[in-house]
């Protein structure tokens, strides 16, 4: 009887065990089951809601990219006006520049062009005075030298002139003598 009992509890456990290994094999396949089941339905909400957070995500950055090309497109109205002004006040600056130093350069031009007229004025003098001096010169040179013949010629004129008294004197004296001679005799 204990074998029987022995070998009835042994069937029992047997039998328990295998209801057991199947009951948690049972349980084991029904827990992926609906492992799998709820993972996918996580998967699908996680996708979904991925998909959302990308489509809001999405929309947002389009928002932001529309905002910011309408901020970009103010902004760049905004420095092209700036610019402009900027360009205009520069080019301004750089006129008023242009024309102070083309002023200055002028004014700089007159006086060098005045310094050199009174140069040339004063050059023009100077060569003025010394040809009238040179003239002068000559002139006088030309007087003296027209005096100097005139009296070298007044003076072999006055020779000749002597010489021909002295000779009428001679022949004077002759004469005088001849008619002294004359008279005494």
């Amino acid at each position: 009887m204990d074998t029987t009992i022995n070998a009835r509890a042994t069937t029992h456990a047997v039998a328990c065990e295998e209801r057991l290994q199947t009951a948690l094999k049972q349980v084991q396949d029904d827990f992926e089951a609906a492992a799998d089941l709820q993972s996918d339905w996580i998967e699908k909400r996680l996708n979904a809601k991925l998909d959302a957070a990308r489509k809001a995500a999405e929309a947002e950055q389009e928002t932001n990219l529309r905002a910011c090309e309408i901020l970009y497109e103010e902004n760049a109205t905004e420095i092209d006006k700036k610019d402009a002004e900027l360009a205009q006040l520069h080019a301004g600056t750089i006129e008023q520049r242009l024309q102070k130093k083309l002023d200055d350069a002028l004014q700089s031009f007159r006086r060098q062009g005045q310094q050199r007229i009174d140069t040339r004025v004063v050059e023009s003098m100077v060569q003025l005075e010394q040809a009238q001096q040179a003239a002068q010169g000559r002139l006088a040179a030309t007087m003296i030298a027209n005096v100097s013949s005139v009296v070298e010629k007044m003076q072999r004129q006055l020779r000749e002139s002597q010489a021909k008294i002295d000779r009428l004197g001679q022949e004077l004296r002759k004469v005088m003598q001849a008619a002294a001679e004359i008279k005494s005799a």
